[in-house]
């Protein structure tokens, strides 16, 4: 269809217009010469030229004295011509005006078009509220030199030409005065205006705590994305008024936003500054150091302790279970097990307790939760199919699928080193052995096969990947184990009267942590060949399910 010049204005205003029509005239088939219309496909030079020089304050004067003239179907006519316009506005005709007759020549023209005639309501074109559009409407069924009804030009208009709700069109035509019926209908041209969104600015201001910090961020709201630096202030303008998502990215994994939600939501209003802060706080990584779970305070919350047995620090202190804590291979992030929501899902937090989250929300229970070795993922054990079964999802709680579909418990699973395959413990033959099974859920293969009075649980891969230690009753008491990952050479690590279950192994693969009641309740390091065996936590309460931290 016909394409438009575009106005230059100040405010950056696209302004769609018309073009001009000339009067051709064609032999019908009986001879006699009728007028009929034709239109030209390019403005004219005194277009063109309105385009290029638009004043800065343009005002609907300067639309009347230099457009009207040049644009209006009609207008290179001769005889009388009565113009017609109509506006299109949520699904419905508005704001119809017919002119008075006017003679075609251009000084009766600019005289007889006035804006209160034929643009009522001026508020909807250029001004404060509306701003033009780029776009000639209507289509292409509307041809040069056809016969319109004005009721068929007001049905094509509202049918042909989808508007958004910011939107509204003017629609203009010129009919002859020389026919009672008003049959000849010039092609009508239109109009889009677009409205333009009210805008406010948006300061936002970063605060950075803890250790290993961030050098920077990004924020992002209504579709505008920043830089901002790790304590910086910076506004943003042009955002539309209303409610907006505010979203502070691109943070380091060691750090995260401590004060609200991330992404939160901001009210921006007309002309003002809506200002938020984003506190975020950087962990240190837990190098060589043991999470555990323990009841000291009278319920169970997370600690950490150094290999050692020093610097211990106490991470969470919810009212409900916090437990099964995972140290993320780089050491910041701790996933782990919680009742505080009523039923136990998967959180993860920074290795310093801050930074909560929660990534599982489901109606039973989601537990164990397990590291894949780049620290994209988590596997963990759930209900939520009926029966516990093996799932993964990434490191933010999206994605989740499932892994293993036995109808026996499946549960605690461990990431093999090269994230290719998973450990877990199983009841599907009647007692606890443990399985492996390919990331993507093929080749399960059971590693052991003790009767039906042996439990073989708590599987854990070492560090190169070459074993893995569980807890076994296979020797009439519960001890540690260790195998081959293919479940052979199977080797007794502690020998102890006490129940010593839920290893875990040191980054080095040189010794393995454990629980064991035989101190009222502890946790214990033994070297993975079974010798020099400590206590590492003293408290009078229980402490149980450590895991040591990949790191160094």
């Amino acid at each position: 269809m016909k394409q438009f010049a575009k106005l230059s204005l100040a405010t950056l205003l696209i302004f769609t217009i018309a073009i001009s029509c000339d009067l051709i005239t064609e032999s019908e088939d009986n001879g006699d010469e009728t007028e009929q219309l034709e239109f030209s496909i390019e403005p004219s030079d005194d277009l063109s030229f309105i385009v290029d020089e638009a004043p800065e304050d343009f005002t609907w004067e300067f639309f009347n004295d230099n457009m009207l003239v040049n644009a209006v179907p009609g207008s290179m006519w001769s005889g009388n011509i009565v113009l017609t316009s109509f506006q299109i506005r949520n699904g419905e005709v508005v704001n119809e005006n017919e002119s008075s007759v006017v003679e075609t020549n251009a000084e009766a023209l600019s005289e007889g078009i006035s804006t209160e005639e034929l643009f009522s309501g001026s508020e909807w074109v250029p001004g404060a509220m509306w701003v033009p559009g780029s776009e000639w409407v209507p289509g292409d069924e509307w041809i040069p030199g056809m016969k319109w009804s004005p009721s068929e030009i007001q049905e094509i208009a509202l049918n042909e030409v989808d508007l958004s709700e910011n939107q509204t069109m003017v629609v203009v035509y010129a009919e002859t005065d020389n026919s009672s019926d008003r049959e000849d209908v010039t092609q009508p041209y239109g109009l889009i205006f677009t409205e333009e969104a009210a805008t406010g600015s948006f300061e936002v201001a970063t605060t950075t705590t803890g250790s290993n910090q961030d050098e920077g961020y990004e924020v992002s709201i209504g579709g505008q994305t920043e830089p901002i630096g790790a304590n910086e202030t910076t506004t943003i303008s042009g955002i539309a008024t209303g409610e907006q998502d505010a979203e502070l990215t691109d943070i380091a994994d060691n750090c995260s936003v401590i004060n609200g939600e991330n992404p939160r939501t901001v009210t921006i209003n007309e002309n003002q500054t809506t200002s938020t802060t984003f506190e975020v706080n950087c962990a240190e990584a837990l190098n060589n150091q043991v999470a555990f779970t323990s009841f000291r305070e009278g319920n169970a919350n997370l600690y950490v302790i150094g290999a050692d047995g020093t610097g211990i620090q106490q991470l969470t202190s919810d009212a409900e279970f916090d437990g099964q804590a995972a140290i993320s291979p780089n050491g910041t992030k701790i996933a782990f097990t919680s009742i505080r929501s009523g039923n136990r899902e998967i959180y993860v937090m920074n290795s310093d307790g801050s930074g909560l989250n929660r990534l599982t929300n489901n109606s039973v229970r989601d537990e164990f939760p397990a590291w894949s070795p780049d620290g994209s993922q988590l596997a963990f054990s759930s209900q939520r199919d009926g029966v516990d079964d093996i799932y993964t999802m990434n490191a933010d709680g999206s994605n989740i699928t499932r892994i293993t579909t036995d109808p026996e418990v499946d549960s605690h699973p461990s990431w093999s080193p090269d994230g290719s395959a998973l450990a877990f413990e199983t009841l599907r033959d009647g007692a606890w052995n443990v399985y492996k099974v390919d990331a993507d859920g093929s080749n399960v293969t059971q590693l052991t096969s003790g009767g039906d009075a042996q439990n073989d649980r708590d599987p854990e891969w070492s560090p190169d990947g070459s074993q893995i230690v569980y807890s076994t009753n296979q020797t009439g008491n519960t001890e540690i184990f260790v195998m081959d990952s293919d479940g052979s050479n199977q080797a007794q690590v502690t020998d102890n009267d006490g129940s010593d279950i839920l290893p875990s192994w040191s980054p080095d693969g040189s010794q393995i942590a454990f629980q064991s009641d035989r101190a009222g309740g502890n946790i214990h390091i033994i070297g993975s060949d079974g010798s020099s065996p400590s206590r590492l936590t003293m408290s009078g309460g229980f402490d149980e399910t450590p895991n040591w931290s990949p790191v160094e």
